[in-house]
């Protein structure tokens, strides 16, 4: 329960201001409630994150954000996180973005986001290229000096849906070597002869959809039990190049040629291959996740979109891609006599491949988690790379929607002035799977500011909302025009952020008025820089000081 307050704020410099502000905390977040946010940007733990695995998680948690594999990275590295605190109610669907950075090396694997049944008590899957949702079956014997079965993990426990951002490729693979056995696009070259070859490119940077855990075993033999089925590959797309994939709905359940991208994408890379701070920063890289609850076709599950931000530009990737709770799909990594066994490490699958019916009911809740996993490539020339994550926010389909600010750089002591609600949205009628946006739906009553520890400032008895920030200035936002001033301190030098959250439902209307309809935070900032031609000065400005925050 959110609880009122009034709290007195005192702001020294040419006036004294005197603000009543309502604060509740958003923090504290209990299953189901939204909207959700964690930054991942204090430098500690965030509380009811949890890290599964200690024993193999590398995962640490620094000023930049949750680091999930290290830096620099090694080889056969893996990480993840859990947003235990938080579960959703799968019905109603979800909208999750977050930032990543991938950088300092040269591909190897990449990134995951996985969604889990609640209930279940989590279990990492495999790492290298199932980065934490696949299982992997291998060979139950030795090669020379060589144990396969050590390479043998089981898949996500309770695993209802992962989403890989993929630099490398193999998390959509079909594979039947010695230390690894999984399902999935039987490309030829990759140790698969029977089912389906596919004639097109094998790509890297793919997003890929793969589906829930089977419920019931892959067999009697070591290795083949509960958590070593399912997980079938669902779509996939490069997005270098347009060449995609999706499981076939009927016909022999093998997969056909499905590319995505629109004519107006330009092809960009999974990795930003640099650090940043903020958007338009170069490599900035955000990723947007709809779960819309299929009420169309009776078939019940999800209508699945993929969204990447690549710096000044938002493309879809995966475009509402129909998950079914039942269909068939290819278990094509058994071997003749289906016992994950054969007689050499090196033995082919069998000649066609076992199509099963897989059981993807939506569990009544969700959990969500994220994982990044570095290759173990032998190449000379291999680097892996560092996986980052921060400013998660999870909201409900046609959520209000805030968006970040920056202003160009501002002389000391100059106030900067902000439009915050021109790049928001909102939404209006009845909430559908293609809606789209209403700006002036956004109700300019509903602003508040939002500081690092969730409190939230606001005052609903004044037409304005007055935060001094300590060290820094005064933000004031103006409920008759929608605008924001911050007047700095005198002697203020370098970025000044605030974070601001609103909601839709202009004029009342519901549901987009409720407080599980408010967006998550955005960010308003602004930096400041000494005057190099201050007043009475005869020095002449020859081009604009640019501050650079680009890191490799």
């Amino acid at each position: 329960m959110k609880k009122d307050m009034f709290i007195l704020f005192r702001y020294i410099g040419a006036s004294i201001v005197l603000v009543f502000a309502c604060t509740s905390p958003i923090f504290a977040q209990i299953s189901g409630d939204y909207p959700y946010f964690e930054s991942f940007l204090s430098g500690n733990q965030p509380d009811g994150i949890i890290t599964p695995m200690p024993e193999k998680n590398s995962v640490t948690f620094k000023k930049k954000g949750a680091v999930l594999t290290p830096e620099p990275a090694d080889f056969g590295k893996f990480g993840a996180i859990i947003l235990n605190n938080h579960s959703f109610d799968a019905s109603a669907g979800i909208f999750i973005s977050f930032e990543y950075m991938i950088y300092g090396g040269n591909g190897g694997d990449g990134m995951s986001v996985f969604f889990f049944d609640a209930s279940a008590t989590p279990h990492i899957g495999a790492v290298g290229g199932g980065i934490g949702y696949t299982y992997n079956r291998s060979y139950n014997g030795s090669a020379g000096s060589v144990d396969f079965t050590k390479f043998r993990a089981i898949g996500l426990n309770g695993a209802y849906l992962g989403i890989a951002l993929d630099s490398y490729g193999n998390f959509k693979n079909a594979f039947y070597q010695g230390e690894s056995r999984v399902s999935g696009l039987p490309y030829i070259g990759y140790g698969m002869t029977g089912g389906i070859d596919l004639n097109s490119k094998n790509t890297k940077d793919d997003v890929t959809l793969r589906g829930a855990m089977s419920p019931t075993s892959a067999g009697s033999f070591p290795g083949m039990g509960i958590g070593y089925a399912g997980y079938p590959v669902l779509v996939t797309q490069s997005t270098v190049e347009n060449i995609g994939h999706r499981l076939k709905n009927g016909g022999n359940y093998a997969w056909e040629q499905y590319p995505q991208l629109k004519p107006e994408t330009v092809p960009f890379p999974i990795k930003g291959g640099y650090q940043y701070e903020r958007p338009g920063d170069a490599g900035y890289r955000r990723a947007y996740i709809e779960l819309f609850p299929n009420t169309e076709t009776g078939e019940g599950g999800f209508y699945i979109s993929v969204m990447i931000e690549n710096e000044n530009r938002r493309d879809t990737i995966i475009d509402n891609y129909l998950y079914r709770q039942s269909f068939r799909y290819l278990e094509n990594a058994m071997s003749i006599n289906n016992s994950g066994d054969n007689d050499g490490a090196d033995g082919m699958p069998r000649a066609s491949s076992l199509s099963k019916v897989l059981d993807a009911t939506v569990p009544s809740a969700l959990k969500i988690g994220f994982a990044a996993a570095t290759g173990d490539s032998k190449r000379s020339d291999a680097k892996n790379d560092t996986h980052v994550i921060k400013n998660v926010k999870l909201i409900l389909p046609r959520a209000a929607e805030a968006y970040d600010d920056f202003l160009p750089d501002h002389f000391r002591g100059v106030d900067a002035e902000f439009h915050p609600l021109l790049n928001d949205i909102g939404y209006t009628g009845t909430i559908r799977r293609i809606q789209g946006p209403c700006p002036e739906c956004i109700d300019e009553q509903t602003f508040r500011f939002v500081l690092d520890d969730g409190t939230e400032i606001y005052d609903d008895g004044s037409n304005t909302i007055v935060y001094a920030m300590q060290d820094t200035g005064v933000w004031t936002y103006n409920k008759l025009n929608g605008k924001v001033l911050f007047d700095p301190n005198s002697n203020f030098l370098g970025e000044a952020r605030i974070r601001y959250n609103i909601k839709g439902g202009k004029g009342g209307e519901y549901p987009y008025n409720q407080e599980s309809y408010r967006s998550t935070p955005a960010t308003l900032g602004v930096n400041y820089i000494i005057d190099p031609n201050p007043p009475g000065s005869t020095f002449m400005i020859s081009n604009k000081m640019v501050t650079s925050r680009t890191k490799k």
